[in-house]
């Protein structure tokens, strides 16, 4: 008998994406999964009536399960929802805006099957045009902190005991929920790697991002929780603390930037991003001038 997989999608905002998320994972050549569809949208919104209707189209396929939050919580409570009634060994994630290709879960079921060494394993992926892979195995803890080096949930497997053991999503974060849960999973477990592209990410023009104030204060809740790894791998790789402050706290400057917070971002800088020494402002400046010249371009188009 083949593992049993449950496809866990949380979906929010209404989106007509979410029909292709759902018919890619029913396209997939292995044939023993259960898909769980979580609708986090507000009862009362737009949102939820465009998802109720178009769920409708899948009352009568039995591999397919619809469950609604009874108010909007977010995506890491929405993955916790489905994964409480999931039936599978094996438990996959996919967001509503992105696709597997045809073979995902078979070829991570097979991995999985063959490699009981490892907890999880991840595939390569298409983003944003091009092909993002890596071969890295093992504890990825050092790649997902400095941000060298991420395996987006979409592309992840987990052996399902292992997902309860850890206790899951962290719901209390809105930001780096795939971050929080994979360092907690490299305290005791590693991950494989299936070197083929099988997922699709994709993305849509819902924008559910956390934003100024709160954005600053996940930042800060991520890397005080991890603190203490940091420093371990610091003891090991030296300068490896300053490097996830200055890739971090850039990123978020960024952000910061680009919609207008500059009080907001000199606070920032003062507080935590200076601890980036030169690099903070070597990727700082540097995207921005990525951005500029893609501001250009698409001005001439």
């Amino acid at each position: 008998m083949k593992p049993f997989v449950s496809v866990i999608i949380p979906t929010f905002g209404g989106n007509a994406s979410l029909k292709n998320a759902i018919d890619s994972v029913l396209c997939q050549s292995y044939d023993n999964f259960e898909i769980i569809v979580v609708d986090d949208n507000d009862p009362k919104s737009k949102g939820r009536a465009v998802t109720e209707n178009l769920m409708k189209k899948y009352e009568n396929e039995i591999q397919v399960i619809y469950v609604k939050h009874e108010k909007n919580k977010n995506g890491a409570a929405a993955r916790n929802t489905g994964a409480k009634i999931a039936k599978g060994t094996y438990i996959a994630f996919l967001d509503d805006d992105d696709q597997f290709l045809p073979n995902k879960i078979k070829r991570q079921v097979e991995y999985l099957e063959k490699h009981s060494e490892h907890g999880a394993v991840y595939c390569w992926r298409y983003q944003g045009g091009a092909l993002v892979k890596s071969t890295l195995e093992g504890d990825l803890s050092k790649e997902i902190l400095d941000l060298s080096f991420t395996p987006c949930t979409p592309s992840i497997m987990m052996r399902m005991s292992y997902y309860r053991e850890i206790n899951g999503f962290d719901e209390s974060f809105e930001r780096h929920q795939d971050f929080e849960l994979l360092l907690r999973f490299f305290r005791k477990y590693t991950i494989g790697v299936v070197k083929e592209p099988l997922v699709m990410i994709i993305g849509n023009s819902v924008n559910n991002q956390v934003q100024g104030k709160n954005a600053v204060a996940l930042k800060k809740q991520f890397l005080s929780i991890f603190q203490n790894t940091i420093n371990e791998l610091d003891k090991k790789n030296k300068g490896f603390k300053k490097r996830v402050w200055a890739v971090h706290y850039a990123a978020l400057a960024i952000t910061l930037t680009v919609k207008g917070h500059f009080l907001l971002l000199v606070q920032t800088y003062i507080h935590e991003g200076y601890k980036g020494g030169l690099l903070f402002w070597k990727k700082y400046l540097g995207r921005l001038v990525e951005i500029s010249k893609y501001q250009v371009t698409k001005r001439r188009k």
